[in-house]
C-alpha cells in the first residue's frame, strides 16, 4: 500500500511536459484514478480482516482476487501512455509496486494451499449452518438472501428513478438517474430504464454500489454511446457503462 502511495506521488511528473496532450493528459489521469483504487481495495482487504489472521487465512480466494485486480491497475495504468519513453518511465516508478503485488498474490495462494491441507478449524465450514434450497444453490455463497429471493421469483422491484427517452419518466438520461441517487440512501437504489435508444456514456461512481438497473430488455432499453482511442480518449474511458 505504501508502495502504490509512493508511486501516486511520482507519477504526477510523468508526461507534465506534455500535458497540452489529451492522450497524456488523460493516462495521467487514468493513473492517478486507478493507483488511488488500488490503495482503497488494499485498505478494504486489511479492514476485511480487522487483524484477525484467522479471517484472513479463511478468505484467501477473495485475497487473490482483490490483490490480481490491483495487479491489473497497475498494469493498465502504464499501458494507458501511447509515448513509449513515457510508457517506460511509469513502469520504471510501478516497479516496486508490480513487485511486491506479484509476492503478495504468490504467499496468499501458498498459504492457503498449506493451510486447507491441514485442515485448520479455520476453514472448517459450520455443521450448523442451514442447508440452501435448490433454487438458492444456484447463486454464488456472497449473494445474500434477499437478493437471491428476488433473483428467484422473476419479480422486479419497484423503482427509485424512472429513464424515459420520451420524457414520462423522471429523467431522460441514465447518468441523472445514476447521479440522483442520494449518498446516505438505504439499501438499493433501483433504476428502470425504460423502452429507448440512449445515446450516451454511463458513469457510475465507485461511491454508488448499491444501484440496481433494469430496462425492458435488451433490444428495447439500448444505450449506444460509442468513444474510442481514435477520437483521443483512453482505451479506460471508452466502456459505454464503467466507473469514473
Amino acid at each position: 500500500m505504501e508502495s502504490i502511495k509512493s508511486a501516486v506521488e511520482r507519477s504526477k511528473s510523468i508526461g507534465e511536459v506534455k500535458s497540452s496532450d489529451p492522450l497524456t493528459e488523460g493516462a495521467r489521469q487514468d493513473c492517478k484514478e486507478l493507483l488511488e483504487d488500488s490503495v482503497d481495495d488494499l485498505k478494504g482487504m486489511v479492514e476485511m480482516a480487522g487483524g484477525d489472521i484467522k479471517v484472513l487465512l479463511s478468505r484467501t480466494d477473495d485475497l487473490e482476487h482483490w490483490i490480481t485486480g490491483v495487479m491489473t491497475f497497475i498494469d493498465t495504468c502504464a499501458d494507458g501512455f501511447a509515448d513509449e519513453k513515457l510508457k517506460a518511465d511509469m513502469q520504471g516508478i510501478l516497479r516496486n509496486a508490480t513487485e511486491l503485488s506479484s509476492n503478495a498474490l504468490a504467499i496468499t495462494n501458498s498459504l492457503g494451499a498449506i493451510f486447507k491441507k491441514l485442515d485448520l478449524d479455520v476453514f472448517k465450514t459450520d455443521s450448523r449452518r442451514r442447508l440452501l434450497s435448490a433454487e438458492e444453490s444456484k447463486y454464488p455463497a456472497w449473494m445474500k438472501a434477499p437478493e437471491r429471493k428476488l433473483l428467484a421469483s422473476g419479480g422486479l422491484p419497484a423503482p427509485n428513478a424512472v429513464v424515459a427517452k420520451d420524457g414520462s419518466g423522471k429523467f431522460k438520461t441514465i447518468q441523472d438517474a445514476v447521479n440522483s441517487m442520494p449518498k446516505d440512501h438505504p439499501g438499493r437504489y433501483v433504476i428502470y430504464v425504460k423502452a429507448g435508444v440512449y445515446e450516451e456514456m454511463v458513469m457510475v461512481p465507485k461511491d454508488k454500489v448499491n444501484i440496481f438497473m433494469y430496462g425492458d430488455g435488451p433490444k428495447q432499453s439500448r444505450v449506444t454511446g460509442s468513444k474510442s482511442f481514435a477520437d483521443g480518449i483512453t482505451t479506460m474511458k471508452t466502456a459505454t457503462f464503467c466507473e469514473p
